[in-house]
C-alpha cells in the first residue's frame, strides 16, 4: 500500500488520480476515445456492448497488475505474456471480423444488383409488350415514363431529331450532385439522345449505370417494336399540348 501512495500522477503536478487509484471505468473511457462510434457500428457492436467489454477487460488487467502487486514482481512475466497473447487475439478477431464485414457487404452487394436487374428487365420486357399496344409516341413516351419511375431515376431527358421530352420526378426531383449517363444511338438512321439522372443517395453509382443502361435498351427495344407495327419511326410533335402529353 506504501508503494501504491507514492505513485505520481501522470496527468498533471499536484493531481490525485495515479494508476493505482484510478477507477476501471476510467479506464475504459480512455480506451473508447480510440474507437468512434461509427468504427463501433461497422464492427457489430453497440455502444452499450462496447463498454461492458472494455469495462471487463479493464478489469482484468487491474488485476493482473494487483496480482503483480501482491506477489512482489514475480508474477510480471507471466502477466506481461498473458496481456501480449490477449492483444494479438484480439488484432486476429478484429482482422476476421473485418474480413467478415467485408464479404458480408460484397455479398449484400451482389444481391442487390442481381435483383434490381431481374426488376429492370421484367420492366423492359413490359414496355416492348406495351409498345405493340400504343397508338402513337407520346403514348410510348408516356408508358416509358412508369418504367423511368419504377427505377428511381430523378429526371430523363430524351431527344429525337431535336424534338425534346424530359421526365421528372415528382417524389424525387433531380439535385445538382445527381450522377448522369448519356447515351447515343439511332433511330432508323435519325440522332437519339438519352439522358438519364439519378440520385446518389437512392442509387449506388454501380447500380445507376446499370439501371441507365437497361433503360436505355429498354427504349430501343420498345421503339423498335413500335416501328414494327406502325412501319414508321418513332417521332414527337414539336407541341406536345396538342397530344395531350408532355
Amino acid at each position: 500500500m506504501e508503494s501504491l501512495a507514492g505513485l505520481k500522477t501522470p496527468f498533471k503536478e499536484g493531481g490525485v488520480v495515479t494508476a493505482g487509484n484510478a477507477s476501471q471505468i476510467t479506464d475504459g473511457a480512455v480506451a473508447l476515445l480510440v474507437m468512434s462510434e461509427t468504427r463501433a457500428a461497422q464492427l457489430g457492436l453497440s455502444p452499450k456492448r462496447a463498454v461492458t467489454i472494455l469495462y471487463a477487460l479493464s478489469l482484468l488487467f487491474v488485476l493482473l497488475g494487483l496480482s503483480v502487486f501482491w506477489t512482489g514482481g514475480k508474477m510480471l512475466p507471466p502477466v506481461i505474456g498473458f496481456a501480449l497473447l490477449v492483444g494479438l487475439i484480439g488484432l486476429r478477431s478484429m482482422a476476421r471480423l473485418e474480413r467478415w464485414i467485408e464479404v458480408r457487404h460484397l455479398f449484400g452487394t451482389m444481391l442487390e444488383v442481381r435483383r434490381e436487374t431481374r426488376h429492370a428487365l421484367a420492366l423492359s420486357r413490359w414496355l416492348e409488350l406495351s409498345a405493340e399496344r400504343t397508338e402513337n409516341s407520346e403514348e410510348l413516351w408516356r408508358d416509358f415514363q412508369f418504367l423511368l419511375g419504377k427505377l428511381k431515376f430523378t429526371a430523363v431527358t430524351l431527344r429525337i431529331e431535336g424534338v425534346e421530352r424530359r421526365w421528372v420526378n415528382a417524389a424525387s426531383p433531380p439535385q445538382s450532385g445527381d450522377l448522369t449517363d448519356e447515351h447515343h444511338f439511332s433511330n432508323s438512321g435519325k440522332p437519339v439522345t438519352l439522358e438519364i439522372h439519378g440520385s446518389p443517395s437512392t442509387l449506388t453509382p454501380k447500380v445507376f449505370f446499370l439501371l441507365a443502361e437497361l433503360a436505355a435498351e429498354a427504349w430501343l427495344k420498345a421503339a423498335h417494336q413500335w416501328q414494327q407495327k406502325h412501319r414508321g419511326p418513332v417521332q414527337f410533335s414539336r407541341n406536345p399540348e396538342a397530344t395531350g402529353f408532355r
